[in-house]
C-alpha cells in the first residue's frame, strides 16, 4: 500500500510507458490508492490519471459511472477501458494474456458500449482483467485491438454491463468527452 505524500512532496505517477509529475498539496488531500499509482483520490473523489486524459468517477445514485475524456475517438475508447478497469481492479500486475477482439457498432456510441461489453464478457468467461489497449484499426462503426490482461486478480466489484444510459459523446475544444454508467 502506497503512503499518504507530505504536502510539499512531489512524485511521479506510473502510466503505462509515461511518467508525470504531479505536485501533491494538503488541502486538496491527494493520496495514491496503490503502489502503481494509477488511482489516486482528491477527497472523496477518486481520480484516475492517464498519459493523455483524466478519468472521473461521478457520483450515480445505484450504478457506477465515469467520466472519460481522449484527444482522439481511439483514445476515448483505450481510455474508457483504462478508466473502467481501474474502478474493479488494482492494475499493478503483470500482463499474461494477449487477446485481440474486433467490435461494430451502429455508431460511436454502440461501439463504445459494444467495446467495453466484450471486455467484461472476457472478464466473466475467462478470468481477464485488462490493464493495456491498442487500438490498432479503427471506425467511428468497428475496431481491432490487442488488450492485455492479467489473470487471478482479485477484484473489488463485478461490473454486469456497460449502459447506454445518457451516454453520449461529445466533441471538445480538446478532443472528446463521455460519461459512462455501469450496471454493478
Amino acid at each position: 500500500m502506497a503512503r499518504k505524500p507530505r504536502a510539499d512532496e512531489a512524485i511521479s505517477l506510473c502510466v503505462g510507458d509515461c511518467f508525470a509529475p504531479l505536485q501533491f498539496q494538503l488541502e486538496l488531500r491527494f493520496f495514491c490508492l496503490s503502489a502503481a499509482c494509477h488511482v489516486c483520490y482528491n477527497g472523496s473523489q477518486r481520480i484516475i490519471v492517464s498519459s493523455q486524459a483524466v478519468f472521473s468517477e461521478v457520483e450515480h445514485t445505484a450504478d457506477w459511472a465515469i467520466r472519460v475524456r481522449g484527444a482522439t475517438l481511439p483514445e476515448l475508447f483505450a481510455n474508457a477501458a483504462t478508466g473502467m478497469y481501474s474502478l474493479v481492479a488494482d492494475r499493478s500486475f503483470m500482463p499474461t494474456v494477449e487477446r485481440q477482439i474486433e467490435v461494430r457498432g451502429i455508431d460511436a456510441e454502440a461501439l463504445l458500449v459494444n467495446w467495453l461489453n466484450e471486455l467484461v464478457y472476457h472478464t466473466e468467461m475467462y478470468g481477464d482483467v485488462f490493464c493495456e489497449f491498442h487500438l490498432e484499426s479503427f471506425e467511428p462503426t468497428w475496431l481491432r485491438a490487442t488488450a492485455k490482461a492479467g489473470r487471478g486478480v482479485e477484484l473489488k466489484k463485478q461490473i454486469k454491463a456497460v449502459t447506454f444510459h445518457n451516454l453520449q459523446i461529445v466533441s471538445t475544444g480538446e478532443g472528446y468527452e463521455v460519461t459512462i454508467v455501469f450496471d454493478v
